[in-house]
């Protein structure tokens, strides 16, 4: 990832192509995180470096705003497993908000099925929950 970091650094490609490193590098930074922290050997280093990550990926995805529900999703998820439960709600509602309003179905089941799923029985958990998989029905993903 850190040479595919430097290659992109010193690329002209489309937007779209940068967008999308930004985002699995995001994405990559918080299934470490969510790994290390189900181990419980997660450190405060590896915490800010995940949130680094995020932020730069919701900053990057204001420029391409189709990535934008996932970069929200993912920072309300990287503050989950940092332990920041208010903010957490707040960043997967401005997630399942701005998928609503562009019409992005898909990220807006994806947001709700993480939410749902991390809060358990916590509300809005299984409200979001249950939404998340009438969603998935009528899009006939699950």
């Amino acid at each position: 990832m850190a040479r595919a970091g430097e290659l992109m650094r010193g690329s002209r490609e489309m937007m779209a192509h940068r967008s999308y490193f930004r985002g699995t590098r995001a994405a990559l930074a918080v299934e470490r995180l969510r790994r290390a922290t189900a181990d419980g050997r997660a450190s405060r280093a590896q915490s800010r470096e995940c949130l680094a990550t995020v932020r730069s990926e919701r900053s990057a995805s204001r420029r391409f705003p189709p990535e934008l529900p996932e970069a929200l999703r993912l920072m309300g998820t990287c503050h989950w497993l940092i332990g920041h439960r208010r903010r957490t709600i707040s960043w997967w509602k401005r997630s399942a908000a701005f998928a609503e309003r562009r019409g992005a179905v898909v990220e807006l089941a994806n947001t709700l099925h993480d939410a749902g799923v991390l809060l358990g029985d916590s509300a809005p958990g299984p409200d979001w929950a249950a939404r998340a998989r009438a969603l998935c029905a009528e899009l006939g993903m699950g």
